[in-house]
């Protein structure tokens, strides 16, 4: 056997190492002489990629690498195949390529057409110049697309490809009519690159390509365009894909198994091909696909639509809506109007002339699509409205507008809502459109017509509620007897209404002294409650028309561009509703320079409407400044005998030498008028005056002054000092620290004087150290807004003292802010009606002369001759006639909490503090708990007797936390006063759990008032309780009372709490029972069945023994073998965050500065710090991080 058949019996059997065998056995002139006699061999052996042989005869150089064999080159042969490998080594060996790369035995053709991209872009680095040109590309792409490998597409298709234009070269001429990339995919069924073709790069699904692979097609069209088909609905989104005509048989789908044409539709289909190029609508698609509800082809502007193949089928057309704008019709099919169930047709934006060509045409005239709802055939060239809407019964919303209508059709019987036929020419409206349409036509759009006035039959329309009739050419509208419709919306801008020479209607309501219309409002009273917007531009109005300002709910007024309104009546300060005022373009003429510079400021953008229309309103009112202020001042306790610092400036002002004897009252509280005046004291200018409160400081003034704090109120608090006798840290400090701790936490930016009195022999520089050291050891509390005057009493220039504190009170009074508002607006700015002073008056004549100090709401709006609506009448929000009397002093009333306390209204607030301090006094320590009955007995005997008026006292004693109640065991109430239980931590012995964990926070504070410990007690209490299964049991203040009593917490406790609680997500887990409680006046104990919790005072000290209060929390866990368990314990610790830290926010306005780090509580390890609780003090030497860094 010769060397040939060797090689041709290695290569039949495709096994390289035989060949490599016989090539390596036989010498280079035999392998030579086989070679060159068999040019095939080599061909074959490059078609089956065997590269060690390849390499091994081209290592010989007895090759010719450009032979050809069948005309085909061995390159060819190994690009069909796609060795990329043998087809580097034979062009590393100068084989050559075909230049005309677009021909389809071309190596660059067969390797796209077979879908080599490895060997592609072997040939792409070697002859990267036979396919610059772009149209040598676009035919691998052909190729490509043909072999159907999507890779190869993304590797030839270049920017600026037209991806639907026919391939430039073709081998013939009759091969060149569909040879474009997506007709080659869906020739070749290559789902894929068909998909990636339309989606990613816009080929068109051409009409030829949907006719001549209908089937492929079809799937193709479900797989790319059916968006989620569910039972009985079949959703096809053909939007943007650049088709061009969309075949019925893609919306059936064969159901048979075996693959046989028994076609069903798919239940109820939608069709949306927006935006495609769509040059003609398949009568088979339209008017016979069986289950078609929806079709939309608008956006598709060379669209022609096929009459029907077989009218007779129409009846069973099941289509709902249908969408052909944008489609640049000219005439449209009349059997539209025939599908039985047509409800939204839309074919807006075409060039119609008519509905319907007129020889399709219904014979009787009328349409047959009774259930038509909307029809939309805006911007279009129609003339008229066809007789045919009078079929369609079901008629809800015609849109006609930007055509040519000179004319409406008649109305006839529907309900319809909606008639848009604006950009028209119609100058009249059918008349009978009041009997057909009054109770169903809500909105009418006229605008841009030729209507010389507004028809009567319009706005006798009940149920209208939108009418826009603006840039037309009215110049009369209905007498306002004539207008029944409840407008909201209304505009007649761009008009000619109050035209001189035809004085119509509306001209004659502008005019004031036309009596003949002088009694109707303007557009009639039925829409005084109603209209929101109203437009009147651009007219020829004379002034504004008088009955606007019965629009109660109007929120926009348009009147600018009208240059005969010259003025502004008062009247349209009633719109208080009002948002928008736009009057720009008027020409206003008058002498109140505030309203001209107002009105101007508001075209400018610099004032609001809010402005201009409170302006008026306070012309129209008469409003006068509000000039009456209230100071309260915490003063010393007075003595018998003695003035109080109050009186003293009373009777300073009045330049009274003496005091006469009947006003050494033994009055715990005191209530004096003070005038307000510029100057010295006995100057004439009086531009106000104050209603002083003078509280003394007494043993219970800190648990029920915040009864009397209120908004807008200056806040003197008087401190006696004396440095010599007592150091300040431990006398003025806690005083000070308190009393302005318990203003700021009632009261929302409070203006706050301190007076500092110090002896009459001291020095100045004395009282300037002082000063300094008292404010240096405030620097935790938010002192940066309190004043400080410094005072000598009894001095020899004691009324040159008075003086100055004066003048420094009516200073304050004048510069003060109203607190509601961020911005700065002054109190003096404000005006009220001039009735609110005539109320004010009323009540002080009522407290004064008729000593009355308490009464209920009826008989207080009795006294003062008011109803409840008055008592919310106000100039601006927030600050009604009940406001201001509260703001002014006037009153006391709690009208935002229970029903008993909001009854009550307080006109004496000295005598109201004096009655709570009466109480408090009267009970002991050991009556810290008192029963309800004795509460009442002893509160009946101070309280009027002409109503039951304790409820309402009980009610304002829980309210601000003086006293909060529980029910014993015998469903008793009792009443816990705080500040009356006993000072110090009863004495018990706390429970020891070794295994249990421990948890404490520390909280360094500037000062605690009393009535802070009172919002922790009640709070505490209600916030446990959320957690409890069953009921507390009420402890003893000592562990030998034997007092146990189970302590329910009624659930009105947290509706009358003075902020929100929030609940922690670790908290609601807790299941806590067997709680038992204890407290004291500065403190709570708690223990239940997962351990125990102390909350408590304490005094801080550190390493230079300085000492400064503090809050101590304590949580310890019994013993649990389950770490989990013992975490879960802990979380008690939670609840008692949540509440403490928001009282203290409360309290402490600085505790949520960031900055304030030492307000911030302290995470005491339990191995580095061995606190106790109920010791009463802590070492702070070595603390070191607070709880954010635990």
């Amino acid at each position: 056997m010769n060397i040939g058949e060797e090689v041709e019996i290695a290569l039949k059997n495709a096994n390289e190492a035989d060949l490599l065998k016989v090539l390596l056995s036989a010498t280079n002139q035999e392998l030579k002489a086989v070679f060159d006699t068999d040019v095939w061999i080599l061909c074959k052996i490059c078609a089956l990629g065997f590269s060690s042989a390849l390499l091994h005869l081209l290592d010989l150089q007895i090759l010719n690498v450009n032979g050809t064999y069948n005309d085909w080159t061995p390159i060819q042969y190994a690009c069909k195949a796609g060795h990329s490998e043998i087809v580097r080594h034979l062009l590393k060996w100068d084989a050559v390529v075909q230049q005309d790369a677009w021909k389809e035995d071309s190596e660059f053709h067969l390797v796209t057409f077979h879908g080599h991209l490895d060997t592609a872009k072997v040939l792409y680095e070697k002859y990267k110049d036979l396919v610059e040109d772009s149209d040598i590309c676009y035919c691998l792409l052909y190729a490509a697309c043909q072999g159907g490998h999507l890779p190869l597409v993304h590797m030839w298709l270049k920017p600026g490809h037209d991806i639907n234009k026919l391939i430039p070269f073709v081998p013939s001429f009759n091969q060149c009519e569909y040879c474009y990339p997506l007709f080659a995919a869906c020739k070749g069924n290559h789902m894929e690159v068909a998909i990636s073709l339309i989606k990613d790069f816009g080929a068109c699904l051409t009409r030829e390509i949907g006719e001549h692979f209908t089937d492929f097609t079809s799937k193709l069209v479900r797989s790319l365009c059916l968006v989620s088909p569910s039972r009985g609905e079949s959703l096809f989104c053909l939007s943007k894909i650049s088709l061009e005509y969309p075949l019925s048989q893609w919306f059936y789908q064969c159901l048979n198994e075996d693959n046989s044409k028994q076609a069903e539709s798919l239940g109820e289909t939608i069709i949306l091909s927006v935006e495609n190029s769509l040059q003609q609508l398949s009568a088979e698609i339209l008017w016979h696909l069986p289950g078609l509800v929806q079709l939309d082809v608008s956006k598709n502007p060379s669209l022609i639509i096929e009459d029907p193949l077989r009218c007779s089928d129409l009846v069973m057309n099941r289509l709902v809506s249908l969408d052909v704008s944008n489609c640049e019709l000219e005439s449209i099919s009349s059997h539209l109007f025939m599908l039985p169930c047509l409800e939204d047709l839309n074919l807006s934006y075409n060039k119609l002339e008519s509905l319907g060509r007129l020889h399709s045409a219904p014979k009787n005239g009328k349409w047959k699509c009774e259930r038509l709802k909307f029809l939309n055939v805006s911007h279009n060239n129609l003339v008229v409205l066809p007789y045919g809407l009078q079929g369609c019964a079901s008629m809800d919303s015609l849109t006609a507008d930007h055509n040519k209508l000179v004319s409406l059709c008649p109305p006839w019987t529907c309900s319809l809502t909606s008639l848009n036929v604006a950009h028209n020419r119609l100058s009249s409206f059918p008349p009978s459109a009041e009997h057909f349409w009054r109770k169903s036509l809500k909105r009418i759009f006229l605008q841009h017509n030729q209507f010389d006035e507004l028809p009567t039959t319009i706005v006798a329309l009940d149920s209208l509620r939108h009418l826009n009739a603006s840039n037309n050419k009215i110049v009369k509208v209905p007498a306002g007897e004539k207008w029944r419709c409840q407008l909201f919306y209304l505009n007649l801008s761009h008009n000619d209404i109050g035209t001189g020479g035809r004085k119509a209607s509306l001209s004659r309501v502008m005019s004031v002294k036309n009596e003949m219309m002088s009694s109707i409002n303007f557009m009639g009273a039925v829409m005084s409650g109603t209209l929101t917007e109203l437009y009147l531009s651009a007219n020829s109005l004379k002034a504004v028309p008088e009955g606007i300002a019965d629009m109660a709910n109007l929120s926009l007024l348009d009147l600018k561009k009208n240059p005969g309104i010259v003025s502004l009546p008062n009247e349209l300060g009633r719109l208080q509703k009002l948002l928008v005022l736009e009057l720009e373009g008027i020409g206003l003429c008058v002498e109140d320079k505030e309203l001209q510079s107002l009105i101007t400021g508001l075209n400018k953008k610099e004032n609001s409407t809010r402005d201009v229309i409170m302006y008026l309103e306070s012309k129209r009112r008469n409003c006068i400044p509000s000039d009456i202020f209230k100071v309260v001042v915490l003063g010393k306790e007075k003595k018998m005998l003695e003035q109080s610092l109050v009186q003293q400036l009373a009777y300073r002002k009045c330049n009274l030498e003496s005091i006469p004897g009947d006003q050494h009252e033994k009055m715990l509280a005191t209530r004096i008028p003070i005038v307000l005046s510029q100057g010295n004291w006995k100057t004439t200018s009086q531009w106000g005056h104050a209603e002083v409160w003078e509280f003394p400081s007494m043993k219970f003034s800190s648990s029920v002054l915040p009864c009397f704090f209120t908004q807008n109120t200056l806040y003197l608090v008087q401190i006696e000092i004396d440095p010599r006798v007592t150091p300040v840290s431990e006398i003025c400090l806690k005083d000070l620290s308190e009393s302005v701790a318990s203003i700021q936490a009632c009261v929302l930016r409070p203006e706050i004087l301190v007076v500092l009195m110090f002896p009459a022999d001291i020095s100045e520089k004395e009282i300037l150290s002082t000063k300094d050291e008292l404010l240096g050891k405030q620097k935790q509390l938010d002192f940066s807004k309190v004043k400080v005057l410094t005072l000598r009493a009894k001095s020899k220039n004691h009324n040159e003292q008075l003086d100055k504190l004066w003048q420094e009170v009516e200073t304050i009074c004048m510069t003060m802010c109203d607190a509601r508002f961020e911005k700065k607006r002054c109190l003096t700015e404000r005006k009220v009606p001039k009735f609110f002073h005539q109320v004010y008056k009323r009540v002080v004549h009522a407290r004064d002369t008729g000593n009355i100090h308490l009464c209920t709401m009826d008989k207080f709006l009795e006294l003062i001759d008011c109803s409840c609506k008055d008592l919310k009448d106000c100039m601006e929000p927030d600050y009604n006639l009940e406001e201001f009397l509260l703001q002014t002093g006037a009153i006391l009333h709690y009208s935002d909490f229970n029903q008993d306390l909001s009854n009550c209204v307080f006109l004496d607030p000295a005598w109201l503090f004096n009655i709570l301090t009466t109480f408090l006094k009267s009970l002991t320590t050991y009556q810290a708990r008192i029963s309800e009955k004795e509460v009442r007995k002893k509160m009946e005997e101070l309280l009027p007797s002409d109503y039951d008026y304790f409820p309402g006292i009980l009610a304002l004693l829980e309210t601000f936390n003086i006293g909060f109640r529980i029910v014993d065991s015998k469903n008793s109430n009792i009443l816990v006063v705080p500040s009356l239980l006993q000072e110090h931590p009863p004495s018990t012995d706390l429970p020891e759990y070794p295994n249990g964990l421990k948890a404490a926070r520390l909280y360094p504070t500037p000062t605690l008032p009393l009535a802070f410990w009172s919002h922790v007690i009640s709070q505490l209490i209600a916030a446990f309780n959320r957690f409890s299964q069953r009921s507390w049991k009420f402890g003893g203040e000592t562990r030998d009372s034997g007092c146990r009593l189970d302590l329910k917490v009624p659930s009105g406790i947290e509706r009358l709490k003075s902020f929100k609680i929030r609940r922690q997500q670790s908290s609601v887990g807790l299941k806590l029972s067997d709680k038992n409680i204890q407290f004291w006046r500065t403190g709570i104990f708690i223990t239940h069945d997962q351990g125990y919790m102390v909350v408590e005072k304490v005094e801080c000290s550190d390493k230079n023994n300085q000492k400064t209060p503090g809050i101590l929390v304590s949580v310890q866990t019994n013993e649990s073998d389950d770490v989990k368990e013992n975490l879960r314990k802990l979380a008690t610790i939670g609840i008692v965050r949540d509440e403490l830290e928001e009282i203290l926010e409360m309290f402490i306005p600085k505790f949520s500065d960031p900055l304030a780090a030492e307000l911030k509580p302290f995470a005491l390890c339990p191995y580095c710090h061995k606190t106790a609780p109920m010791l009463g003090f802590v070492n702070t030497d070595g603390l070191h991080f607070t709880s954010r860094d635990c």
